[in-house]
């Protein structure tokens, strides 16, 4: 028996009904069967029979199975990650509307049909941004590489809502053109006064709660950084306007049988601003232990490709990974929370690398650093 059934892509609202039928004749769910969708060509200009799926607002009859649903990459002409990530944005919020042979087809999207549900449970919590991918590396706001990456192991949890706000007020993204740590930050073009709700928390108030959050601002716009509470409260606080990486630091004090439910931006005024921070934790949170590691490598000319071992740790951490160049640079080279990791490409003259690693804790606290001279000419 399977436990769930794919229904092929020639359905219509009858035969749905038939199949619900069915499946609660044979003691199974509805919610079992999943009519199909392929996007694998078009994406979110798919002509989808909407009427079928959904009714007064709701799923109807059955849910809903998405075939090939990174066609939001394919569909992108420039694969760059601003093009594909306004394909996901349409893709999932909703899209133009567009004309088929049976008249005009608007793509619906499917978050509107999303509860919104907390990951945030547990502190520390840290929150950059990061896409998992960017075209250069920052480190406070420091770039400490300029080659293209992707690791989605790195991904950071992004915001519940993607955007369902009033794009007339503000108009957020995930910008890939600055960061504060990584590849991405989270840009604001603000009109007018808007509230941008970012995460559902679940988050104890029974002891004190700190933030961090780091901002920048251009124009005549102001930031307030807002906590919504389960007694109904709102807690407000300013973030001060900043040319460059401003770091705000707040607490909330704890309250009994209460907890945060809610965090998100106001926006004052007319301009642009960038989140590249948002941090919280409850305590005191140690340094961690940088593991120790062993590299095995192989020499190419004046290139070496590198595989890097990491010493199984009892806490979790990430690793992060660095060689010194010839004018005493440090550049980047990966961040992983693997045992292990593989390097495509450095330059050497004399088959010698010199190789940094720093451990840090998922919520952002940096351990000791740790340095080795490589060689692979022998």
């Amino acid at each position: 028996m399977s436990d769930v059934f794919l229904i092929n892509f020639r359905y219509h609202d009858v035969n749905l009904e038939d199949s619900k039928l069915l499946a609660n004749k044979l003691g199974r769910s509805e919610w079992d069967l999943f009519a199909g969708i392929d996007v694998q060509s078009k994406s979110y200009k798919t002509p989808v029979k909407w009427d079928a799926l959904y009714k007064n607002g709701k799923p109807n009859n059955t849910s809903i199975g998405i075939y090939w649903s990174n066609s939001t990459f394919d569909i992108s002409e420039s694969k760059m990650p601003e093009d594909v990530y306004r394909n996901e944005q349409k893709f999932w919020n909703g899209g133009s509307t567009i004309e088929t042979r049976f008249g005009e087809s608007t793509w619906q999207g499917f978050s509107n049909y999303f509860e919104p549900r907390s990951v945030i449970n547990e502190l520390p919590f840290k929150s950059n941004f990061n896409y998992g991918l960017g075209s250069f590396y920052n480190e406070k706001g420091k770039t400490v590489s300029r080659e293209e990456w992707h690791n989605l192991s790195i991904q950071d949890v992004l915001p519940t809502w993607q955007f369902q706000v009033d794009t007339t007020k503000v108009e957020p993204t995930i910008s890939f053109e600055d960061s504060y740590f990584g590849g991405s930050s989270l840009f604001l073009e603000a009109y007018e006064n808007a509230e941008l709700p970012l995460y559902k928390t679940k988050i104890s108030l029974e002891k004190n709660v700190n933030f961090s959050v780091v901002a920048k601002t251009i124009g005549n716009i102001s930031l307030e950084f807002y906590c919504q509470l389960s007694n109904g409260e709102i807690l407000t606080n300013a973030l001060k306007n900043s040319l460059s990486w401003k770091k705000n630091n707040f607490r909330i004090t704890a309250r009994k049988n209460v907890r945060i439910i809610k965090i998100g931006v106001r926006t004052r005024g007319k301009g642009s601003a960038y989140l590249g921070e948002v941090a919280i934790n409850s305590k005191h949170e140690p340094s961690p232990t940088t593991s120790q590691f062993q590299v095995n490598g192989f020499l190419n000319e004046n290139n070496a490709e590198l595989y890097v071992h990491f010493k199984t740790l009892d806490a979790p951490v990430y690793h992060n990974l660095y060689f010194i160049n010839e004018e005493n640079d440090k550049i980047w080279l990966g961040k992983t929370p693997s045992k292990d990791f593989y390097i495509s490409k450095i330059p050497t003259k004399n088959g010698k690398i010199k190789i940094e690693v720093q451990s840090e804790s998922f919520g952002g606290k940096k351990g000791e650093i740790i340095k080795k001279t490589i060689d692979i000419s022998k």
